[in-house]
């Protein structure tokens, strides 16, 4: 019996090759299973904001990021999940939580806000742990006292380059050039027009704008002449040509953290640490509402591969209302995600409005 049992095997070893897995091949899977996504939640007190007013008090942070830690040991329920002080980048306190399959987010100080950074992860892996995410931070920051701010703070998004284009320069460009062609997602869908890092490309002056529209129009030329820019060139060219000089011009200390979209991270040493970040996404208000922005993104992407070719620059102004939300509800859908979802993520003061383009569409604010 045994004998057979192995002769069985190697057969189904020489018939079925392209089932036995090389060294490796596992991990490749993950990698090339989906965009790897890091966010940031942001969590406040109007005491807090109000007594701060623009300045920086860490002390006062700290009581509520204390209050926090708290109330989630009070809830973990026998929960094998590990809480460890350290420090930031900043060199602020910091807390980790990890759970047992090595799963973790930090909670960190950021101004008048607490900032809690999840840890990469690709959209069906945060999917599938929503609820426990929700109750752990959301749940608990509000039982600590705390929720998300109309405009302090924010629910910036880093997608990893290598997961998300597979460091192919035009699927860089595509995207790049995609989002600066909707402005509605920086200035009305996704965060509003007054908020400082809604600075998108479409409000800048003349000839910055002009400017962007030539460094793309290199990018495209480069690959017709044989010696292709790399995803680095095109965002050297962007920051040097529009976002360092209008940087300059307003004297603004955190220059590129106050655009839309912030291409700063590509210049990182680390591969793996190499993202483009899009800032202008207000403070979360639920766990599903800034995955469904994840996942947006992601079937943006895959649509714009699978139609091709190279997505034409605009240089599109800033919409009205209705026409912001007609191009929104074209983004969304194109990339397979229907309106109905879609439009959940638009905030709920957004007013009542009925788009005579569309006829019969009435545009509420989500339930």
């Amino acid at each position: 019996m045994a004998r057979v049992a192995l002769l069985s095997l190697f057969m189904w070893v020489l018939v079925c090759p392209r089932l036995v897995a090389e060294p490796g091949a596992v991990a490749a899977a993950e990698v090339s299973a989906g965009a790897t996504f890091g966010t940031e939640l942001t969590f406040t007190t109007p005491d807090v904001i109000r007594m701060l007013n623009g300045r920086a008090r860490s002390d006062l942070v700290e009581k509520l990021q204390a209050k926090y830690v708290e109330a989630l040991r009070r809830r973990l329920d026998g929960r094998n999940v590990q809480i460890v002080q350290g420090k930031d980048k900043n060199n602020h306190r910091s807390f980790r939580v990890t759970y047992p399959d090595g799963y973790f987010y930090d909670v960190t100080m950021d101004g008048a806000v607490l900032e809690v950074v999840l840890d990469r992860s690709t959209v069906a892996n945060l999917e599938s742990r929503a609820d426990e995410l929700q109750k752990d931070i959301f749940e608990t920051m509000a039982l600590a006292g705390m929720k998300p701010h109309e405009s302090r703070g924010g629910g910036h998004i880093h997608i990893g380059l290598k997961s998300m284009f597979n460091n192919d320069a035009v699927a860089y460009r595509n995207f790049i050039v995609d989002y600066l062609n909707h402005p509605e997602l920086a200035t009305m869908i996704l965060r509003d027009s007054s908020a400082s890092e809604s600075r998108h490309y479409g409000s800048m002056p003349g000839e910055l704008r002009k400017a962007a529209a030539e460094a793309i129009a290199q990018f495209d030329l480069s690959l017709k002449t044989g010696t292709p820019w790399t995803m680095k060139d095109l965002a050297a060219e962007l920051q040097n040509k529009v976002t360092n000089v209008l940087a300059y011009d307003m004297q603004i200390a955190r220059n590129h953290r106050v655009f839309a979209i912030n291409l700063d991270p590509i210049f990182t040493t680390e591969p793996e640490d190499r993202t483009v970040e899009i800032r202008a996404i207000r403070p979360a208000r639920d766990m599903k509402s800034q995955i469904l922005i994840m996942r947006l993104f992601e079937a943006r992407n895959a649509y714009l591969k699978k139609k091709g070719g190279l997505v034409p620059y605009l240089d599109a102004d800033l919409p009205t209302y209705e026409a912001g939300v007609e191009s929104y509800r074209q983004y969304a859908e194109e990339a397979g995600i229907p309106f109905a979802t879609a439009k959940t993520v638009i905030p709920r003061r957004a007013p009542v409005r009925t788009c005579r383009l569309l006829g019969e569409l009435v545009l509420a604010p989500p339930e």
